[in-house]
């Protein structure tokens, strides 16, 4: 879900979750999980077809892939297949804060030798 209310462009990660519906902190517009809006406090009536953009994800362990292309074509693209991650030859993810204090991930070897060396 794009992390932008429609209402005042505050950022959806800073209000709240309440089951599957996204509540903005701001004037607590409610989002449900497809991104239409189903709630605005101050108002009887839901405006007919505000919504916010969401992405089609597919989870593989341990990772959340997010398409951020077309919605239609995400089915046509798989992401990418990572066998060297879990097939036991001792690579591991660790987290990594990068200059925006996000957390990405970085691979590390935990042997001596790293077969991307090769």
């Amino acid at each position: 879900m794009e992390d932008r209310c429609i209402h005042r462009a505050y950022p959806l990660s800073a209000g709240r979750r309440e089951g599957d519906r996204v509540v903005c902190g701001y004037h607590g517009f409610t989002y449900d999980f497809d991104g239409c809006l189903v709630d605005v406090p101050s108002q009887e009536n839901v405006p007919p077809g505000a919504r916010v953009r969401t992405y089609p994800v597919h989870e593989q362990s341990p990772f959340v892939w997010m398409w951020l292309g077309d919605p239609g074509a995400a089915a046509l693209r798989p992401p990418p297949r990572l066998p060297w991650y879990a097939d036991g030859t001792g690579w591991r993810a660790l987290p990594r804060c990068c200059a925006s204090r996000r957390t990405t991930c970085c691979f590390t070897s935990t042997t001596s030798t790293s077969p991307m060396s090769s």
